[in-house]
């Protein structure tokens, strides 16, 4: 029989995410539903969701790095995925399996994670179309940015900032992106990932058209 404060902690979390609502500056036309597959192999719950009161994510095509508040403390992992490409006759879908595994970061790391989202207020840039200027593209890259708070939740894409250099928006947001994976632990981390990765060939990147071959 569950015990009275684990019933209670369930009906908080299902209230919270029962009672978010999407921020004005989001969009979840196309990206959040596709995104939500992933979310589902990855174990992830939708940020919509999330049973934390407070979670950010940073997705590009090879990870997605989460933040979230327990208990009054910030905690941090890196999840990193590659998806198979596997050749098939008469057909367009060449997706295979989902290769990806999961680290939790240090407190150091978890802290840079923190400052580089307050430096920047990321949270405030809009997603990309509603930024004058800033269209979508069939291939490059496409960077998400989604967070959830007790009342609310955002999600935003955000395609090839670097086919944008005119736009400060693109500018910043790529500046970010850099900040990001610079981080020592996530950078070494990736590295790792996919010296041990098992494909013969794999998509360049979740949400990519194009394709690599492993030469060994």
């Amino acid at each position: 029989m569950r015990s009275l404060p684990f019933l209670l902690l369930l009906l908080t979390n299902l209230t919270i995410a029962q009672e978010r609502t999407l921020t004005v500056e989001s969009d979840t036309t196309f990206w959040f539903n596709w995104r939500a597959e992933l979310n589902r192999e990855l174990d992830l719950q939708t940020i919509d969701n999330s049973t934390e009161e407070y979670e950010f994510r940073f997705w590009d095509g090879y990870k997605v790095i989460r933040l979230w508040e327990s208990e009054d403390e910030l905690k941090s992992e890196v999840i990193f995925f590659l998806r198979e490409f596997k050749k098939r006759k008469n057909s367009y879908n060449h997706e295979g399996r989902l290769y990806y595994n999961s680290q939790q970061l240090s407190e150091k790391t978890t802290k840079t994670i923190n400052n580089i989202i307050q430096d920047f207020n990321i949270l405030d840039l809009p997603t990309d179309n509603k930024i004058k200027g800033w269209t979508k593209g069939l291939d490059g890259v496409t960077y998400i940015v989604e967070s959830s708070a007790p009342s609310s939740f955002s999600f935003k894409s955000y395609w090839t900032p670097t086919s944008f250099p005119e736009l400060k928006e693109a500018r910043f947001l790529q500046y970010f992106v850099e900040q990001i994976n610079s981080i020592e632990q996530i950078s070494k981390g990736f590295e790792e990932f996919m010296a041990k990765q098992p494909f013969k060939s794999y998509y360049a990147g979740i949400g990519s058209s194009a394709y690599v071959i492993k030469i060994k």
